[in-house]
């Protein structure tokens, strides 16, 4: 049987849409100064409070990484409102400078003041709350109308659709649209622009108004849609660009084929190899009967009308061919051959079907045996671990009770040695208190 690649189709058209990210943009805080700052006035910025206070030597003072003391001489010279915008400015730039006392928090942020205004600007994309910076508590003249998210965008992905494709080998594809797709070949693009889709092992290529995957290898299974947005994709699915792959089976060749004692093996698990008898076939039923007896009930060799051999088994096996065996299996058919199919994908609308279909239910039947018979092993080794358990239980039961119950005829006779024993000292008492009555009678 000649292989085939998996495919799987998509309708293009029923994908067409705008599923573009809009970016973010980076923002900026303002905070209004309308009055000069008076001594003890002070503002909560990204969590460090500026502090201004009365002194005579201008300069700005990190004193933690939560507080900042602003000194002017404001007695002797009486700030105004841009002369305490500007002195916030050269307070925040102090904080950064500082590598001792502050921390991070002001790293990515640019102070500017201007007339009655200072200005912060920050480089991350985003609106500002969203990146975490805010604008607290403010006292005097500095408690008026600040503004945290003066600019900025907060990025959107909320038009984007994800879903994933895997082949029948497993191989798995993310793929996200976020872009304009207005045709097929927009659709392919996107794909193709995945990060790992140069590493797949499948391609996918316009075909008209569909885009179709196909698998890079002939093997039997079939593509699968998964992730968020997987129903999206299979309502679009096109039956007609849908098949599942199947492995090429090589036919036997009409001539003879001759086998020395270890040309053709089958290994099942971690079983022994069995081979083929060893001897010259000059039929392809006669090679059919002796890869069969070779395989033993582990699998099944059918040799079909179009004289082609195919191997049933609910189980992964490995062949090795040597000799004139691999004029007969070559390529995929040699090495591990891994089961595939289930009865999910039964078809019995044909011959070959329904033969599929038989095959396939045998090799259910097979592995529901098989794990009849190891679960039945495990339940007899529970049922005799149970028994010698019960076993213990009881002798442990007969040995406590050697110990704790009493021995009524060991302790019968100490009983009634004890009794004998205290009648026969009363005896002796009675005689010895009788002896002196016994001489008071003879002196009377």
């Amino acid at each position: 049987m000649t292989g085939a690649a998996a495919t799987y189709g998509i309708d293009a058209t029923s994908l067409i849409g705008d599923y573009s990210t809009t970016g973010a943009s980076s923002g900026s805080s303002t905070i209004q100064v309308t009055a000069a700052a008076a001594n003890g006035d002070s503002i909560e910025i990204n969590g460090v409070t500026f502090t201004f206070a009365q002194g005579g030597v201008a300069g700005e003072s990190v004193d933690d990484a939560n507080n900042v003391t602003i000194t002017r001489d404001i007695s002797g010279t009486p700030l105004t409102a841009d002369t305490t915008a500007a002195a916030l400015e050269a307070a925040i730039n102090a904080y950064k400078a500082d590598a001792v006392s502050a921390d991070d928090r002001f790293d990515t942020v640019t102070a500017s003041a201007s007339t009655d205004t200072v200005t912060l600007a920050y480089s991350e994309n985003g609106l500002p709350s969203t990146n975490g910076y805010t604008i607290g508590t403010a006292s005097g003249t500095l408690a008026t109308t600040n503004t945290l998210d003066a600019s900025g965008d907060d990025g959107d992905t909320s038009a984007n659709i994800s879903f994933t494709v895997t082949d029948p080998e497993g191989n798995a594809l993310a793929v996200t649209l976020d872009s304009n797709i207005t045709s097929a070949a927009d659709l392919v693009t996107a794909i193709q622009g995945q990060a790992g889709y140069g590493a797949a092992t499948f391609t996918v290529a316009a075909d008209g108004d569909n885009v179709v995957f196909t698998d890079g290898s002939e093997v039997d299974g079939s593509f699968s849609i998964g992730g968020t947005d997987a129903a999206t994709i299979t309502a679009a699915n096109v039956a007609g660009s849908t098949a599942a792959g199947a492995t090429e089976v090589v036919e036997v060749p009409a001539s003879s084929v001759t086998l020395g004692a270890t040309d053709l093996t089958f290994q099942f698990g971690d079983g022994e190899a069995s081979a083929v008898a060893a001897a010259t076939y000059s039929s392809a039923e006669n090679f059919v009967d002796a890869v069969n007896k070779a395989l033993g009930g582990s699998a099944s060799a059918v040799l079909g009308d179009d004289n082609v051999l195919t191997i049933t088994s609910g189980e992964n096996f490995t062949v090795a061919a040597s000799g004139d065996a691999a004029t007969v299996f070559t390529g995929g058919n040699v090495g591990e051959i891994t089961a595939s199919g289930s009865l999910s994908e039964a078809d019995v609308s044909s011959v070959a079907g329904a033969n599929a279909t038989i095959q396939r239910v045998d090799a259910a039947l097979t592995t529901v045996s098989d794990l009849r018979s190891n679960f039945g092993a495990i339940q007899n080794r529970f049922e005799s671990t149970i028994a010698n358990l019960a076993t213990s239980v009881e002798n442990i039961s007969a040995s406590n009770s050697r110990i704790l119950d009493a021995d009524f005829a060991a302790e019968t006779a100490n009983l009634a040695k004890s009794q004998v024993l205290q009648q026969a000292g009363i005896s002796v008492l009675a005689q010895a208190n009788a002896r002196p009555q016994q001489v008071l009678s003879l002196l009377q």
